[in-house]
């Protein structure tokens, strides 16, 4: 979908296409479905047969980037400092926020 326009759409046609299926006893498939901005509808794309293809694949596993303390330190020396004017490498350090990332 290119727009927010066609998602508000998309999303109006599906509330409505689940609600008269389900009044009219039809069971609702689990499916991938397409918008068609033309039609102004949706249509099945593919079918899901279980709920394990819904699953998101697993993170791969990498290997941790590392090197000599001396090149770390020697890497480190050549970084800009990205730290706002008036800010310490302290204050930020001594912060909540988490010092390594979480993703």
């Amino acid at each position: 979908m290119n727009s927010f326009r066609s998602v508000e759409n998309a999303i109006a046609y599906e509330i409505e296409r689940q609600a008269a299926a389900l009044a009219h006893g039809e069971p609702l498939r689990q499916e991938t479905r397409l918008w068609d901005a033309e039609r102004e509808e949706t249509r099945p794309m593919r079918s899901k047969e279980f709920a394990h293809d819904y699953r998101l694949l697993p993170r791969a596993r990498s290997p941790a980037a590392g090197g000599r303390p001396e090149w770390v330190d020697e890497v480190r020396a050549t970084l800009p400092s990205y730290l706002p004017p008036g800010a310490s490498a302290s204050s930020v350090t001594t912060s909540s926020r988490p010092t390594t990332p979480t993703c």
